[in-house]
């Protein structure tokens, strides 16, 4: 059948019957010397970082969740929830704000330690514990475990589940599972903590069922198909339900942030004449989307109109919904598809912004809310992040770059069939087309889950192309041993049919002598008959 045939390609194209599991190297003590000792270092460096943020670097937004997490403000849902929560829960516990940054830090030390034993397991080689712990200490990726924001939770989140999955291909399906709920939870937060991360999602999943599951086939495939859908109808009820729990826990306070993504689409995107012909927007409505139009143009914005040109709430207080929200969606829904080149002309630009330019790359402390403890500290970090990374490697805080590389990645994962690292690479695609639509500033926090998702599908990617690479060599030299038993074969064929041919010799040799006896024996008769 012409689909059979399809499917079999397809899924021989993604690493159908290639083994998820990898083959795993028996640690000397030299390659765990290497790992306590890296492990060591990075620990070192993360305390001094913990130092270097205290009590934790903070801008608007997470010093109005803050607020929430002390009792100062009502649970608001403009931003996340659930980390307003996990963070009023950790200052019960330490009585410190700086709980949070602590705990992101040392959250991302530990992911390092995960990601140096599954390295040392799939390669064997007594190194790469330090290629991991730098993973973390790179320029552009020290520079955001210490600021508290969705963006870091979410990247903690995602690291976390991609390092589990990669530890199940060396531990074996037995310890498989528990290390899948594992990846699984911390993917429910990562969800949880910024919606968008919805897209990064079914990737994942699908790669954790692919290491438990595979290798698949065009022949069985029916059980990864169920167990996929199954898993996937199983997470976004578990995302639900958890987030319905913690609105009844906590009753926050409902924003339609998403309007404001409407209100810049209306003020940027669409001509004067759009707004003033709408038959659905009041006259009300009509002239503060005109005079917002107008300041913003005075103050050379292009995006972010609810906090530059707009007004921020129907009170004037940020973080809260702006007034007549459903007449701006009414609005939106008139004018935009009848604008539609515009809007696309917009969006485009927007997002050009965030792949070609970048900032917010470093809080320091004069950006902070919170005064830091020890700011001479983080002054040390600033020149190593923004002296060197910044002014020194600019590239590495830019969108292309690392867009680039992933779809370098994506094509080397397909010639190596790395089914799990093109998920993971696939994934942080995906989480940077999602800002196509929305995107408000070109702050390097939205870029940063791309960073991290190509350097560990990279990573995935190079170790699967080692294997095979081996397998295949392994493969080739079985061959040339089977060539070389037949060519031994046809040898000694050769030599039975020498053999052969020398017994027929023998055989007419043998007869030729009988010949002679037979005719010694005449003569012998003829004689003995002339004597007589």
């Amino acid at each position: 059948m012409p689909f059979k045939r399809f499917t079999a390609r397809v899924l021989s194209s993604f690493g159908a019957n290639v083994s998820p599991l990898l083959p795993v190297r028996k640690l000397g003590s030299r390659e765990k010397w290497a790992f306590a000792l890296s492990s060591a270092v990075g620990l070192l460096v993360a305390l001094y970082l913990i130092r270097a943020t205290a009590p934790g670097l903070l801008t608007n937004d997470s010093s109005f969740q803050l607020a929430q997490a002390l009792g100062q403000e009502p649970f608001n849902d403009w931003h996340p929830v659930i980390m307003s929560v996990v963070w009023s829960g950790l200052i019960s516990m330490t009585g410190s704000i700086g709980s949070m940054a602590a705990a992101q830090i040392l959250f991302a030390w530990l992911c390092a330690c995960g990601l140096s034993v599954f390295l040392l397991r799939a390669t064997g080689r007594w190194w790469t514990p330090v290629v991991a712990q730098v993973f973390i200490l790179l320029p552009n990726t020290i520079n955001m475990w210490g600021i508290v924001w969705k963006d870091v939770h979410l990247a903690l989140a995602l690291v976390c589940s991609i390092v589990c999955l990669f530890l199940i291909r060396t531990a074996g399906r037995r310890m498989g599972w528990a290390l899948f709920g594992v990846s699984v939870l911390a993917l429910i937060y990562a969800v949880l903590v910024r919606k968008n991360a919805i897209v990064i999602a079914p990737p994942i999943l699908l790669a954790g069922i692919f290491v438990l599951t595979g290798p698949w086939s065009a022949q069985r495939l029916r059980r990864p198909v169920l167990i996929t859908v199954a898993a996937v109808c199983a997470f976004v009820i578990a995302v639900l339900g958890v987030g319905k729990a913690i609105d009844l826990a906590v009753d926050p306070s409902h924003n339609s942030q998403f309007t404001q993504v409407m209100i810049d689409d209306i003020i940027f995107a669409l001509p004067t004449e759009a707004v003033e012909r709408s038959e659905v927007a009041s006259p009300e409505l009509k002239e503060k989307m005109l005079a917002a139009k107008a300041e913003c143009e005075t103050k050379e914005a292009y995006w972010d109109a609810y906090w530059k040109c707009y007004g921020r709430g129907a009170s004037g207080k940020g973080f809260t919904s702006v007034a007549r929200p459903d007449e701006i969606t009414a609005l939106w829904m008139e004018q935009v598809p009848k604008e539609l080149p515009r809007y696309v002309d917009y969006r485009l630009f927007t997002f050009g912004k965030l792949l070609f330019t970048s900032k917010l790359e470093f809080v320091n402390h004069n950006k902070a809310f919170e005064p830091l403890e020890y700011p001479r500290a983080n002054q040390a970090v600033e020149s190593y992040v923004v002296d060197l990374g910044v002014t020194q490697l600019p590239w590495l805080f830019h969108g292309w770059f690392w867009l680039l590389l992933s779809l370098a990645g994506l094509v080397a994962g397909f010639r190596a069939r790395s089914f799990v690292g093109l998920c993971v690479l696939a994934a942080g695609v995906l989480y940077l087309a999602s800002f196509i639509p929305t995107v408000p500033a070109q702050d390097y926090r939205y870029i940063f889950p791309l960073v991290l998702t190509t350097m560990l599908g990279g990573a995935i990617v190079a170790i699967d192309a080692r294997v095979r690479a081996r397998g295949v060599a392994r493969s080739r030299g079985g061959d040339r041993l089977d060539g070389g038993g037949d060519r031994l074969d046809a040898a000694d064929d050769r030599l039975d049919g020498g053999g052969d041919r020398l017994d027929a010799a023998d055989d007419r040799v043998d007869g030729g002598g009988d010949r002679l006896d037979a005719a010694d024996d005449r003569v012998d008769g003829g004689g003995g008959f002339s004597a007589r």
